[in-house]
């Protein structure tokens, strides 16, 4: 009867080397297929989202979250400003956003009409560059953030 051997260290000495040799040979090869156009490819496709939320923004703002749509910001603003009394670092971290820099009661129509343009420019700029740096990508950033964050539930 004859016995089964365990595999010497030998055998797995060299599936590691040759696993590993593998594994390191694709990933030169995946990075030596990647090239600007693919990551021009990607930056776009995750760019035209931000085309399309300002775009929206713009068409629907103003009728849902303006001075006379159908939740009106400013009830909600004057809310948390009543609740954090006054407007200060608290109302920045509660509720993030550039409108607080503004007289909401007056000017939030502005704007709401302010931010989706500057959006939408900054944007296209990306699509039609295929990139963009760090400081337009945060702006963008600040600004979906500035309209997001002032929208309320029912």
């Amino acid at each position: 009867m004859e016995k089964l051997q365990k595999p010497s260290e030998n055998i797995r000495q060299r599936f590691t080397k040759q696993h590993l040799t593998t594994s390191e040979n694709e990933v030169k090869e995946t990075k030596n297929n990647t090239n600007d156009s693919d990551n021009r490819k990607i930056m776009t496709k995750n760019s035209f989202g931000y085309v399309v939320a300002f775009l929206v923004a713009l068409h629907q703002n103003k009728e849902l979250i303006g001075n006379k749509g159908l939740l009106p910001a400013n009830n909600f603003l004057n809310k948390v400003k009543n609740s954090t009394g006054g407007i200060n670092l608290d109302t920045y971290t509660w509720i993030p956003s550039l409108v607080w820099m503004i007289d909401f009661d007056t000017d939030l129509d502005w704007f709401l009409d302010i931010v989706a343009y500057v959006g939408l420019v900054l944007s296209s700029i990306v699509i039609l560059n295929g990139g963009a740096n760090w400081l337009i990508m945060v702006t963008l950033w600040i600004l979906y953030h500035s309209i997001v964050n002032i929208g309320s539930t029912w």
